[in-house]
């Protein structure tokens, strides 16, 4: 997730951005501290100035960004949402071949 900081009046300069998200559901909230920070990582990783870990298979909706002052949270960005990668799905039709003393011949079919 990556954003382009806003013009700010520099009577009130930019402390912090508040990132707001759905995961599964859940309304999740959190403030990353900096005002020159431009990214954050849900879901974990590395090179971003920070990150929230998330479940495989995660829907994250409603996804928004908005910046902070002293004043108060300013208005939220353009909302995106995404679905982090799935784990794959059971093989199916498992069955054994040939058996011997010392070994089992297995087929499956691979899944969809």
């Amino acid at each position: 997730l990556t954003w382009t900081a806003p013009a700010e009046d520099l009577r009130a300069p930019i402390t912090d951005y508040e990132i707001r998200y759905t995961v599964n559901g859940v309304v999740h909230s959190v403030v990353v501290k900096g005002s020159s920070a431009t990214g954050f990582t849900i879901g974990g990783g590395s090179g971003s100035p920070a990150s929230l870990p998330l479940p495989r298979g995660a829907v994250v909706t409603d996804i928004d960004v908005r910046p902070v002052n002293l004043v108060g949270v300013g208005s939220k960005s353009n909302v995106v949402s995404t679905t982090t990668l799935q784990v794959p799905p059971a093989v199916t039709t498992l069955a054994t071949g040939t058996v011997t003393p010392t070994t089992v011949v297995l087929s499956w079919t691979a899944p969809a």
